[in-house]
């Protein structure tokens, strides 16, 4: 289509008010930042050793409370494939938990909303410990997650602690597995996770919770709009002991986890703009997480502490002209990171920056056509004595992907990004994506291939000793086909079925290896082969005002290496190691108009710890863990309170998602929100 004049200028102007943004924030980037952590990290199976990001903990307190008859503000959505298309006719499949079902975890981390709601495994190493994403069987690098639109993976290490954040942040939390790279870059090789911002509700609310094992949060949010306008601001503080009980097998008696103790902050605030064919906002999120780095329970009793600190702002404008919407997008991230161990003479701190700035358009040419095109660039650098000086690396993106709906319910969406990077070059990915509706949009069949890439992080790059300058991306092909039924029957239930199958080629893996005495090094040499099932199943019933859920999640999952170490190697062709077979989830609640009771059940199947299944503890034992609760709201004109009781592992299951790192048994929380929602 071609462009006018007066659309021309206006695009201009959209990217000269990104740049001016951007560059206010990153002139405010001399401020001395406060003290900020790094910890342990979970190393990626088979591909790198443990570099990097630590965690906090928190809790999980429910506090639904949506009142009758309140004034209601449009969802923010996240737009998880840069298309604007029901969820149901994209190439891939899209889970979304939207801002009512995110309250229930207000007083929990982000890893919590994440584990139980989403088809995917969370590496969790205990209230103490980090929670690493891992989807279809790949480490957390190949995961990208996104707030606002940005990265918001470590640099460092190329990874994301899901428990470092608090889940009252955000207002919506998207997952796509086998999102293309066409659409977000580097990292997406298993999928994208988008973390959206600001109230779908005006009103005030205030919550107070605590728990076991010393847990206090408080917490308070705020969401205004009059006419072209919307303020929201959210606060949240927490501080646990987590100095919970187990029992150590290797001195065979009762112990309590020490060194645990966590406390953190989160602020975050938002302010947008619609007015007309014009939309312009304004995101901030700031925060900080400190505390102890307990360790296995092999090593003892341990001294190490971390600190983070993080700052990130987006911003974002868009006009819309006719058939054109004309879109900018521009941001700045900063995160500290510290690490401490006296006994063991570690000091790590590093500050680590990111900017990026986007501009682009989608075009609606025809009724059967939709076009969007983008120009993307940024720059990443790191200040750290980990490195032998400050590094960093610098980007620039051009991609253009699309929807041909064609007759019969078929869609085609072609895809084509290329990326260059000042370490590595350019990296190309392609793909290309179909979905068909049949029988009234009864059923739903899609497929995609796609080619993407993982960057290496900066410590793959720039480790010292040890670092790689010379590597390369890690690549991975993917080919995956679902299909979706869903039915309606008036409005007394609805039952919706769902199934992908999968396969990715993954090559040029980084893995690091020891090359001079005790100085290892990271080089492109494994390959994997992934391929696995993925089924869900939801339930809905609505009767005598009552309304019953009912979900569950299985998925079947299996890689392995193609790639010896060494000649004869065993581990070729075996499980990755912490990447369990089988995973099995439930999901039910039954809420009335003042209630709601809500429980969730997950089995986790078997899981080794060494590569070739040689240790004796492999296979760590199978778990299932049962959690469940119960809110309560009471409304008094413009007022609600609300009352919510949580139990996580209610049946005391003794388990460890990773060898020697136990978690809590049966524990407790309890939760008061008071609010305030005006009528219409």
């Amino acid at each position: 289509m071609l462009l006018t004049r007066i659309p021309l200028r206006i695009f201009s102007l959209l990217i000269v008010y990104a740049l001016v943004s951007a560059a206010g924030l990153v002139c405010a980037q001399d401020i001395p930042p406060p003290d900020i952590p790094e910890a342990e990290v979970m190393p990626q199976p088979g591909l790198m050793p443990a570099r990097g990001l630590v965690r906090i903990d928190a809790v999980t307190a429910y506090s639904s409370a949506v009142l009758p008859d309140t004034v209601h503000l449009e969802e923010i959505r996240v737009e998880a494939t840069r298309l604007f298309l029901e969820d149901r006719l994209h190439a891939v499949r899209i889970f979304r938990a939207d801002s009512s079902l995110v309250q229930r975890y207000r007083g929990a981390p982000l890893s919590s909303v994440i584990e139980n709601e989403f088809p995917l495994v969370v590496r969790n190493y205990g209230p103490a410990g980090i929670s690493s994403i891992s989807v279809r069987g790949f480490g957390p690098g190949q995961t990208q997650i996104l707030w606002e639109g940005i990265p918001v993976n470590h640099p460092m290490v190329g990874q994301t602690d899901l428990a470092l954040y608090p889940a009252s942040a955000f207002s919506s939390v998207e997952f796509v597995p086998g999102n293309s790279a066409a659409a977000y870059g580097s990292g997406s090789i298993a999928g994208t996770v988008h973390l959206g911002s600001g109230s779908a509700w005006r009103g005030a609310s205030v919550t107070r919770t605590v728990g076991d094992y010393g847990l206090t949060r408080a917490g308070m949010d705020i969401t205004d709009f009059s006419g072209p306008y919307t303020i929201s601001l959210g606060a949240s503080g927490f501080s646990s002991q987590n100095d919970y009980g187990y029992f150590d097998r290797i001195r065979q008696r009762d112990a309590r986890r020490a060194n645990a103790d966590k406390e953190a902050f989160s602020l975050n605030g938002r302010v947008a703009y619609a007015n007309g064919g014009w939309k312009a906002g304004s995101a901030v999120w700031s925060g900080y997480n400190r505390g102890g780095v307990p360790g296995s329970v092999i090593a003892g009793r341990t001294a190490a502490r971390q600190n983070d600190n993080w700052l990130r702002w987006a911003g974002n404008a868009e006009y819309r002209h006719e058939t054109t919407r004309y879109y900018t997008h521009g941001y700045y991230s900063r995160h500290n990171l510290d690490y401490l161990d006296e006994r063991s003479r570690i000091d790590s701190r590093s500050i680590s920056h990111a900017t990026g700035l986007t501009a682009g358009l989608t075009s609606y040419i025809s009724s059967w056509i939709t076009l969007n095109g983008l120009l993307q660039g940024g720059r990443q650098w790191i200040d750290t004595n980990n490195y032998d000086r400050i590094r960093g690396r610098t980007y620039g993106a051009a991609a253009m992907t699309g929807v041909v709906e064609l007759p019969g319910g078929f869609r085609l969406f072609p895809g084509l990004r290329s990326d260059l990077y000042s370490d590595f070059g350019l990296a190309l990915s392609p793909s290309i994506g179909i979905n068909l509706e049949l029988f009234d949009r009864i059923l739903i069949l899609r497929a995609q291939y796609s080619n993407d890439f993982s960057a290496p992080s900066m410590n793959d790059l720039f480790w010292s000793p040890g670092g790689n300058p010379d590597l390369k991306p890690e690549r991975g092909i993917s080919v995956e086909a679902g299909a979706s039924l869903a039915w309606k029957y008036r409005s007394l239930f609805r039952i919706a079925l769902d199934g992908t199958v999968y396969r990715t080629k993954f090559r040029d893996g980084i893995r690091w290896a020891p090359v001079s005495g005790s100085v290892w090094s990271p080089a492109n040499v494994a390959g994997l082969v992934a391929e696995g099932i993925e089924l869900n199943q939801e339930f809905t019933l609505w009767l005598a005002g009552v309304r019953l859920d009912i979900g569950n999640m299985w998925m079947q999952t299996g890689i392995s290496s193609d790639t010896p170490r060494f000649d004869g190697d065993p581990a070729v062709g075996r499980q990755l190691p912490y990447v369990p077979e089988r995973t099995f989830k439930t999901v039910i609640s039954v809420s009335h108009r003042f209630f709601t009771l809500f429980g969730n059940r997950i089995y986790t199947g078997e899981r080794f710890t060494t590569a070739d299944h040689s240790s004796p503890l492999d296979p760590l034992d199978a778990f299932t863990v049962i959690n469940a609760g119960i809110s309560v709201t009471i409304g008094w004109r413009n007022f609600y309170t609300t009352a919510g009781l949580i139990f996580r592992n209610l049946f005391d299951e003794e388990y460890e998602m990773i060898a020697w790192y136990p978690m809590p048994l049966s524990n407790r929380e309890l939760s008061i929100t008071i609010g305030y929602r005006p009528r219409q």
